[in-house]
């Protein structure tokens, strides 16, 4: 989960460097939204169809998967709801504050 978390963190932050808003302003935006938060299950969604360097598991060992796969995919639908429960909405309300999106993507 560690590795899904850390590649959850950098798309999130995408190109920002320390900017916060820039990035929640960013992800609101790819998520259609305009209110002041971020409905976990639109984030779930999100995480499950982004473009993360996140490998495969088995990839660069040199097995078929390595023909086949890539080391970019999303996260899996458990992945991404445990990543925004346990990480981006540790108050259980829903939705995810920009506090709550800046103490996880750029811890």
């Amino acid at each position: 989960l560690a590795v899904a978390m850390d590649a959850a963190a950098r798309c999130l932050r995408g190109k920002t460097e320390d900017d916060v808003d820039a990035a929640f302003d960013a992800c609101r935006k790819a998520l259609g939204t305009t209110a002041t938060t971020i409905e976990t299950t639109k984030l779930v969604s999100y995480l499950c169809q982004a473009d993360l360097d996140l490998p495969a598991p088995g990839y660069g060992l040199g097995g078929p998967q390595d023909a086949e796969g890539s080391s970019r995919r999303g996260l899996t639908p458990r992945q991404a709801h445990l990543v925004v429960r346990r990480c981006l909405d540790p108050s259980g309300d829903g939705v995810v504050t920009k506090d709550e999106f800046s103490a996880f993507a750029f811890w």
